[in-house]
């Protein structure tokens, strides 16, 4: 909870009721935290106002009304309501990053709060804003799924190519755009045998983490690509029958 000492935003005429009213404590938190860049989270913010209807006579309540802006960065915020003392606002911050030259990045971000409220206590009307409190919310890289199964076998002299070499990243169903880079390398022709592959991926965007996978691949010797070869079996035919067969086959000849 923000405490503060109550600052003299408003003022009235000596026959009014307030005499002086201003903002008291802010309690804020945020949920789930940390989260995801792009992840739907709550913010409440709990307010308490202070006001005087007589010199040293301080009343504390919770704030009857007005908004809270919940600023992230410069021009990406989302703002609330104040009923009975609480605000509460939902976002991702990620669909206001249009108004905003950064956004939000991965890391612990420093949220400014900022309560204003134009209303009336005890017949008496009184503006209240701020001052600016912070707390702080931390945002996580999404972790992309890379997606790329064991090549085809190969024949050896055969090099490395995007038919092998094909993976992608996609988080949610979408692909994640960024660079692979494979070990070994496109072109490269490998020797007999079984070998393991690699594929680092770096991301465009720093809202995702850096990953890898690795695959397997097999190199075939010649003779072992003919072995794979289907064998076609043959069927003896006895000799009556082959017989029987040339017998009617030249009867049909002479008739």
């Amino acid at each position: 909870m923000v405490l503060l000492p109550i600052i003299l935003s408003s003022t009235a005429n000596a026959s009014d009721n307030v005499i002086s009213a201003g903002l008291k404590s802010i309690e804020v938190s945020s949920s789930p935290n940390p989260s995801n860049i792009g992840q739907t989270i709550t913010i409440t913010a709990t307010i308490n106002i202070g006001y005087e209807d007589e010199p040293g006579e301080m009343h504390i309540i919770p704030a009857p009304g007005g908004t809270v802006d919940f600023l992230a960065v410069q021009n990406c915020f989302v703002y609330a309501e104040v009923h009975n003392g609480v605000a509460t606002a939902t976002t991702s911050y990620s669909e206001y990053w249009e108004y905003s030259s950064d956004g939000v990045e991965p890391g612990v971000c420093r949220i400014g709060v900022d309560y204003h409220w134009d209303g009336v206590i005890d017949d008496c009307n009184v503006w209240i804003h701020g001052p600016e409190t912070f707390f702080t919310h931390t945002f996580l890289a999404n972790t992309p799924t890379i997606i790329w199964n064991n090549p085809a076998d190969i024949i050896y002299g055969t090099s490395l190519s995007i038919t092998q070499l094909n993976a992608i990243a996609l988080y949610n169903g979408y692909e994640v755009p960024g660079k692979f880079v494979y070990t070994p390398p496109s072109g490269t022709v490998l020797s007999e045998g079984e070998h393991t592959l690699r594929v680092d991926f770096i991301p465009d965007f720093s809202d995702y983490e850096i990953g890898s996978k690795d695959a397997t691949i097999k190199v075939l010797t010649p003779a072992e690509d003919n072995n794979n070869i289907p064998e076609f079996s043959s069927v003896a035919i006895p000799a009556v029958a082959f017989l029987e067969v040339l017998l009617i086959f030249s009867k049909k000849k002479s008739d």
